[in-house]
């Protein structure tokens, strides 16, 4: 997989040159964010934990009649130095725990990804805490990655080596 990566963003560097360390391509970042979204977003969210060392459970609020339950999740994360962070979603009208489940996973998984996407500026305190906590919590749990991780960490742009790649290092040191 390494080697395909290497591949593209070579081939992306010919193309575009220096430009290229201004703003990733979009469809670079499309490929490169397809390499890791072949799972649901728990699995994702799941994987990435386990990478960082981070523990991770979701609890779950029933509320309605019992024929017209709905469900709100809350995944609590905790960190190698114990620190924990919670970030709860709710979504409309009555999902079940899958639905929640799912949602409550993507939206971290949306926040994470925002460097990327470019929108850190706009996040409110919320967000902005969890992607904080989330960044921290990958430096403290990082220990001695195998090649294999280095790739998919780059894959992914986990710790902010997108930032750094495209040449935003305002972002990055934020």
């Amino acid at each position: 997989m390494s080697d395909a990566t290497q591949a593209v963003v070579a081939a992306a560097w010919r193309v575009h040159g220096p430009r290229l360390l201004r703003r990733r391509p979009a469809v670079l970042d499309d490929w490169l964010s397809g390499l890791e979204h072949q799972h649901d977003p728990v699995t994702i969210l799941a994987t990435m934990a386990t990478t960082y060392g981070i523990d991770h459970d979701y609890t779950y609020d029933i509320s309605g009649p019992d024929h017209l339950k709905s469900f709100t999740a809350t995944i609590r994360l905790r960190d190698a130095r114990a620190r924990v962070h919670w970030w709860t979603e709710r979504l409309p009208g009555t999902p079940g725990k899958p639905e929640v489940k799912g949602a409550t996973a993507e939206a971290v998984l949306d926040i994470l990804a925002a460097p990327v996407n470019g929108a850190v500026d706009d996040f409110p305190a919320p967000e902005r805490d969890l992607l904080v906590f989330l960044l921290r919590a990958q430096l403290d749990g990082l220990g001695q990655p195998t090649e294999g991780q280095h790739a998919r960490m780059l894959a992914r742009g986990d710790l902010g080596t997108d930032l750094l790649t495209t040449g935003d290092t305002e972002a990055f040191l934020a």
